[in-house]
């Protein structure tokens, strides 16, 4: 299939998915433009940053492609199954070995995906179950969509978290805080990047003190997260989060 049909094929399950949202969410129509806009070319063949498969997606894609939503994006994802590689999205001694065993994603177009482009990621996100996510934020507009299973999301530190099942959708807006966690079950969704794709994702912490740092993620060439820094959470960082 080549890049032209690829593109044709993926718009046409966006509009037919994310369409009749838009009475109650209109800014899902950013990512259909946005996507229509960008340019998708083939990438340069190379080697699998991560060889082999990661543990969660043996055990737990199977059954999440099972009952996963019918929708044509839930479909057209898992046509492209087979021919993704999957890696984990944290690695390294930072983090516990559960967490980063637990968060796994592959990208299906953007700048390490099966195909390429510059200008927006759209790929898939699993989650293991009985994983949390933590407050988090980046520069980039998200939206994610779940596939299959279901996940809990924040949007800042006191807020109510909002259960997500299947076909459900949720939109980040840049900057905004916000966690994941998963339950007793995984959780498959479909995640698009757009806007500022600034390769950082910022680590929301409350010290023992009750002060809070943010510690700063930067993204490698394989697509992963590696830590950099931290800092003190600034009060006009908090209210460029909305959460003041």
């Amino acid at each position: 299939m080549n890049t032209v049909d690829v593109k044709v094929e993926i718009l046409a399950a966006l509009r037919e998915t994310l369409s009749p949202q838009l009475h109650s969410a209109p800014v899902l129509q950013c990512f259909i433009d946005d996507f229509a806009d960008c340019k998708i070319t083939m990438p340069a063949p190379q080697a699998p940053t991560q060889p082999g498969l990661p543990d969660a997606v043996a055990e737990y894609l199977p059954d999440l492609t099972a009952t996963m939503s019918v929708q044509p994006l839930a479909q057209v994802f898992k046509f492209f199954f087979p021919q993704v590689s999957w890696y984990q999205i944290f690695r390294g001694n930072s983090t516990p070995a559960a967490f980063n065993q637990g968060l796994v994603a592959a990208q299906l177009v953007g700048g390490n995906g099966l195909f390429h482009t510059e200008t927006l990621y759209l790929g898939l996100f699993l989650m293991a179950p009985n994983v949390t996510y933590p407050l988090h934020q980046h520069a980039a507009t998200e939206l994610y969509y779940v596939l299959s299973g279901s996940v809990d999301i924040r949007h800042g530190r006191s807020a109510k978290a909002r259960h997500l099942g299947k076909d459900d959708f949720s939109i980040t807006v840049p900057h905004q805080v916000h966690e994941l966690q998963t339950n007793t079950q995984p959780c498959l969704m479909a995640y698009i990047w757009t806007d500022d794709l600034t390769p950082q994702n910022w680590w929301w912490e409350q010290l023992v003190d009750g002060s809070w740092e943010r510690l700063c993620w930067a993204r490698t060439p394989a697509g992963d997260w590696s830590m950099l820094r931290r800092e003190p959470l600034s009060d006009a960082e908090i209210a460029r989060a909305g959460d003041g």
